[in-house]
């Protein structure tokens, strides 16, 4: 129990966004959008029921039932972001502005089009009543809204106003055009990009949790257990852990089991040469919790250079014929951005970045050779006995020498752990998958809503170029926007599905990302391990802290 609430919700205790302590009205509109993001995750849910039974679909072959809550959706993240344009500075409020502006055209174009093309006049006119009071209103709310703190009025008059000049329109016209929702489809065919490194990073949030659940898990076993039990615990991790890799690595052929065995020792030496460097300026033994950590931190960023895929991936099918692929180029991206990550925490002296970015920049090689190659996947079982293999052997002559301690044992144990749950980290989204009709969208909801709940500390910090008030309203428009997409492309069977599909990338996220997790933790355990680091909790009701010196 102290293992999962450590893991599920402690996380979600210190991560959310709390309505309470905010000026009025920011407790309304928090609670107003986690009420609309919550709509759209049961639209997601159900999507796969719903377009089943649904016939009828626009030109880019999205179900009629997606038009309302993804019209909904579009219209509270542009509410979001329109307020929280009027606490910027006036360089970025301007940008903001015409970022809203451009799109707001383009809906209104192509729905008013769209409603002329179906000969529907009485239509047409409603839509551009809307649109121009809606303007009038908006006009209003930007001079008032822009004198001191955010105001119920300056809300209000944004709220009436921007349902006037998007959700007004996109209703009538998906009513009253033989298109559906082409505005509403077309618009988000141009700005999914921007969902494109939150779900890359949704993906990654399996393997975080499973470090954790193993690390808090082992933690509270060693506080109420003798030290005596650990080694008996390292050879009964041990056997599974090598056995269902062997019986893996015989199912898939030899090719795949010696890809994955090299791909393991590359990330041993990969890990353990940007640990050493790091270890020089100083830095401590790489942690689990602060792996885990780090890739939390990074892990927009991360997203976004695996994320490329996607948008070259729209440019490949949509434009022109890329040389080499989306998938590579994207690797290549990953790879850059990963060393110069790297390259970044040995300067400073982060052992925990230092490592987790060299083990997804071997793991972005292997990704992209395996496409041009024509390779077989690496294996997650295989992969662990591997690591299991090369920890022991590492292990047991350096410190059967020096002396087996206690707590090397138990370090050792707690690598075996997190390898033994490594592989199957996915699984947990399998009875998700039987409701949405997909594994990908399973990752990718469960991916987003632990993102929603646990990375909003962002919200709680403040500076003159980004305050508190607009952190909080841009963090819950892009939350907002990523769930919009979410729906959009879960009602979706055609052109508009394969464009860009959000949970495939974040199975990317997990494959690449995630994967590379496990030789980055194994690293910076057996440096502990070297060092016969005490492995201490800090803060009991908190914090996890594993102090070692290289």
């Amino acid at each position: 129990m102290v293992a999962l609430r450590e893991t599920l919700v402690v996380p979600v205790r210190d991560g959310h966004v709390d309505p309470r302590g905010w000026r009025r009205p920011l407790p309304s509109v928090i609670v107003g959008a986690y009420l609309m993001y919550a709509v759209l995750i049961i639209t997601v849910l159900v999507s796969a029921v719903v377009v089943d039974r649904t016939t009828p679909v626009n030109r880019f072959d999205i179900a009629r039932t997606a038009d309302l809550p993804v019209a909904l959706g579009y219209w509270f993240t542009m509410l979001l972001t329109y307020l929280a344009s009027l606490g910027l500075g006036w360089a970025w409020r301007i940008g903001c502005w015409l970022v809203l502006l451009v799109v707001s055209v383009v809906t209104w174009l192509v729905g008013v089009f769209a409603v002329l093309d179906g000969g529907n006049l009485l239509s047409a006119a409603l839509s551009l009543i809307s649109i121009t009071v809606g303007a009038i209103l908006m006009l209003v709310a930007t001079i008032t809204g822009t004198r001191g703190e955010l105001r119920w009025s300056t809300t209000i008059l944004a709220t009436l106003g921007l349902a006037g000049t998007q959700l007004a329109p996109s209703l009538i016209s998906t009513r009253a055009s033989v298109l559906g929702s082409d505005a509403l489809t077309m618009v988000a065919a141009l700005l999914i990009p921007v969902s494109v490194p939150l779900a890359v990073a949704a993906g990654t949030t399996f393997a975080q949790v499973a470090v954790n659940l193993g690390v808090y898990t082992f933690t509270a076993l060693r506080d109420l257990t003798e030290a005596r039990i650990w080694p008996v615990v390292t050879g009964l991790l041990a056997v599974p852990v090598v056995g269902l890799g062997v019986s893996t690595g015989l199912r898939i052929g030899g090719s795949a089991t010696a890809l994955t065995i090299g791909h393991m020792l590359i990330s041993i030496g990969a890990c353990w040469a940007a640990m050493s460097l790091a270890a020089r300026r100083g830095a401590s033994a790489p942690q689990p919790l602060r792996i885990t950590q780090s890739l939390a931190d990074r892990g927009m960023l991360f997203g976004l250079l695996l994320g490329s895929w996607g948008l070259l991936n729209m440019v490949d099918s949509l434009w022109f014929t890329l040389p080499l692929g989306s998938g590579v180029l994207a690797d290549g991206v990953l790879l850059t951005g990963a060393v110069i990550i790297g390259v970044q925490a040995i300067r400073r002296a982060d052992a925990a970045a230092a490592v987790l970015a060299a083990a997804i920049a071997v793991m972005a090689a292997f990704a992209g050779i395996r496409i041009l190659a024509e390779l077989p996947s690496l294996s997650g079982a295989v992969g662990s006995a591997a690591l299991a293999v090369i920890a022991v052997a590492l292990a047991l002559p350096r410190w059967g020498r020096s002396g087996f301690t206690d707590r090397r044992w138990f370090v050792l144990a707690l690598a075996l752990l997190v390898l033994l749950i490594s592989p199957y980290r996915i699984y947990v989204a399998e009875p998700l998958e039987s409701l949405v009709g997909s594994s990908q969208l399973a990752v990718l909801l469960i991916g987003l809503v632990w993102l929603l709940l646990t990375e909003a500390e962002f919200t709680r910090r403040d500076s003159p170029r980004l305050p508190r008030t607009p952190r909080l309203l841009l963090f819950l428009a892009y939350a907002m926007w990523a769930a919009t997409m979410t729906a959009l492309v879960a009602h979706g069977s055609g052109s508009m599905a394969m464009a860009l599909d959000l949970g495939q990338l974040a199975e990317a996220g997990d494959a690449v990302i995630g994967y590379a997790v496990a030789p980055a933790v194994v690293v910076g355990l057996l440096a502990m391990g070297e060092a016969d680091a005490v492995v201490e909790t800090a803060h009991p009701e908190h914090e996890l802290v594993l102090t070692a010196k290289l």
